[in-house]
């Protein structure tokens, strides 16, 4: 059976912090059964090869791992590296709200996201969430003057499971190194 790429977005960890570090990480992955694991910045993003309907288990089995190595619950949010470069190519923020954001990130759920009324502004006016697609929240953060909060809490409220939140050059640059 053919092996597919995907990237798994480790929720709240950085690489080297409470005992994650990157070749624990990647053994861990190896140990949940994925293949060729490679660890990505420092922001517990990690690319990993595994049968198309394998996959779900690496990752539960993943997270396992990293929670027992971290000593809390750490959800893994799993994406195909089909899916984000297709996110890549559909260049998302092309429509975004204003032309000179602080960061444009992404907020990502393990499954969908449902129903989200859009767009969302926060009352500092720093952070604007304008489209979502299937588990992807996009959003952009606006330099208010003050301290920049990104929309990561009220999504995963909204939505009622972990989400993790990653900005979208790192996306851009996975996709851009696994491709």
């Amino acid at each position: 059976m053919a092996l597919d790429t995907y990237v798994g977005f480790v929720r709240a960890v950085m690489v080297g912090r409470d005992g994650l570090h990157r070749s624990v990480l990647l053994d861990c992955v190896e140990a949940a059964g994925g293949r060729d694991p490679v660890s990505h910045l420092t922001t517990g993003n990690v690319s990993f090869r595994a049968e198309s309907g394998a996959a779900e288990g690496v990752v539960h089995e993943l997270e396992a791992g990293v929670s027992s190595v971290v000593g809390r619950t750490t959800p893994v949010i799993l994406r195909s590296l089909d899916h984000l470069a297709a996110l890549v190519e559909r260049a998302p923020f092309d429509g975004a709200p204003h032309d000179a954001p602080r960061a444009r990130l992404v907020t990502m759920a393990q499954h969908g996201i449902g129903s989200l009324e859009l767009p969302i502004v926060s009352p500092r006016g720093d952070y604007h969430v304008f489209a979502h697609e299937g588990g992807d929240v996009f959003s952009i953060t606006i330099d208010t003057g003050g301290r920049v909060q990104d929309p990561g809490g009220l999504i995963e409220r909204a939505v009622g499971a972990p989400v993790t939140t990653r900005a979208w050059g790192t996306i851009e640059r996975i996709v851009a190194k696994l491709s």
